[in-house]
């Protein structure tokens, strides 16, 4: 017998914790939940192209992986436009090289005077992500009643949990001048980049990107993405403390936070003091 199951709820039945994968598909699809009868080749095969150019590689893999495994299980019962979905959905895990913004970079466009509206609320939700690790789907949404002293407290859309990041000066001014404004990803980072640009984010960079090496000035290869791992990266070779960022950040799993560095692993001079500390008497 045909199950009657929408396709809506079978993904949160099976994937209650992913939920915003659906919010990526229904963006796709006009914003209109998707329907099984949607999943065409050619819907499957815009939609991919959509999740790599707003994603990163191994982000797009993921909720390509996670839409087969939903079709797979339901392929039986309900009827699929699409018979081959498995290849088109079977994105490869490629290398990395990601860049970010150093300290002073960040500065840059905290100085920089944006010359348009649009610039300002991109440029200001850019650097809340900098300076607090939050994603930008929680970054539109703050306002004073998430500050607590030098703490911002909010719930994450995302995952759900709880998060506590740190606040300061800057973040606060930021968040007073909050619009609230909602972007698409490839409006804010066709803008993010001009900001980079103006702002004089020019150093030389290599890069590797679906496996493939690019060279060029850093304003290119900026991108929304870039705010959370310049957060992480910062914070982490200031503290050299992997734990603390994964808090920062709100991650499950500091194995998350690792993908997130842009840098080599540091040793950490502290330990070698303690260990150094200890003499055999001669």
């Amino acid at each position: 017998m045909k199950t009657k199951i929408s396709f809506k709820d079978a993904f949160n039945r099976k994937f209650s914790r992913e939920k915003y994968i659906l919010d990526h598909i229904k963006k796709f699809n006009n914003n209109k939940h998707a329907e099984w009868c949607d999943f065409t080749r050619v819907f499957l095969i815009e939609l991919v192209e959509y999740f790599k150019e707003t994603l990163s590689p191994n982000s797009a893999r993921t909720y390509c992986a996670n839409l087969k495994s939903l079709l797979n299980k339901y392929s039986e019962e309900i009827e699929i436009p699409c018979k081959d979905y498995a290849p088109l959905l079977s994105l490869k895990k490629t290398g990395v090289i990601n860049t970010y913004l150093t300290p002073e970079e960040i500065q840059q466009i905290i100085d920089y005077l944006p010359e348009s509206e649009m610039e300002h609320a991109i440029r200001n939700q850019f650097l809340l992500s900098c300076l607090t690790g939050m994603r930008f789907s929680d970054v539109i949404n703050l306002d004073a009643t998430n500050l607590n002293n030098s703490e911002i407290v909010y719930v994450a859309i995302k995952t759900k949990t709880a998060v506590t990041t740190i606040s300061s000066p800057v973040t606060e001014f930021l968040i007073a001048e909050q619009e609230n404004t909602y972007y698409p990803a490839w409006k804010f980072n066709e803008q993010i980049k001009i900001i980079c640009k103006k702002a004089g984010i020019n150093s030389k960079v290599k890069v590797v990107r679906g496996g493939e090496t690019e060279t060029g000035e850093k304003w290119e290869f900026v991108s929304s993405h870039t705010a959370r791992r310049s957060f992480a990266t910062n914070i982490y070779l200031k503290t050299l403390d992997l734990f603390l960022v994964s808090t920062l950040m709100g991650h499950s799993d500091v194995k998350i936070t690792q993908g997130y560095l842009c840098c080599a692993f540091r040793k950490n001079n502290l330990a070698m003091d303690y260990v150094n500390q200890f003499q055999i008497a001669i």
